[in-house]
């Protein structure tokens, strides 16, 4: 009796769980397709490129001289105006220059980054909010990324049916224009 007792436990059990699991709503979004579709991006990126623009600008008035002090150097070699010491003094500082380049590309990579993200997070805080209220008109439980930041899909099936009613990227779009 104890048995039949156990098992009937556990099969209501299982019934229960499946219902649970049953009314589980899930969606999905693809950000990155919301992200294009904005106006607001695509200024973002105009802003982001003149910055690009700018900072390749001031390396490349750096580069030109830097180029320049290797080319006059060369050139006193071949014409043996300057002395061994006087050759050393100035690779040690031509070496100090490249350097300094080297580190004002990696300044400008990180200043990049943060002009990008600075620019963005506005823009992104909107669309997490948007997900967020269609979401709650859906009653959705839990809403996922359909793609990776590598662009690997994460949902590897969904019916046809699901295409249509789980896949929130349009409402989101709509919510946000």
């Amino acid at each position: 009796m104890k048995k039949y007792t156990l098992l009937l436990l556990i099969v209501t059990l299982g019934f229960a769980v499946t219902e649970l699991q049953a009314q589980t709503k899930v969606g999905y979004i693809n950000p990155q397709a919301v992200l294009e579709a904005l106006p607001e991006t695509q200024a973002v990126q105009k802003k982001l490129s003149d910055f690009v623009q700018l900072k390749q600008s001031e390396f490349a008035t750096q580069e030109e001289a830097f180029l320049s002090k290797v080319r006059q150097v060369q050139e006193q070699v071949q014409a043996k105006l300057i002395s061994e010491a006087d050759l050393e003094k100035e690779r040690q500082a031509l070496e100090q220059q490249q350097e300094e380049l080297v580190a004002l590309q990696d300044t400008h990579q990180i200043e990049l980054r943060r002009r990008q993200q600075e620019l963005l997070q506005p823009i992104l805080a909107s669309i997490d909010t948007a997900i967020g209220e269609v979401a709650v008109e859906l009653s959705l439980d839990y809403v996922l990324n359909e793609l990776t930041n590598q662009g690997e899909m994460i949902l590897l099936f969904v019916s046809n049916d699901g295409k249509n009613s789980l896949n929130i990227t349009d409402r989101v779009i709509q919510k946000l224009k």
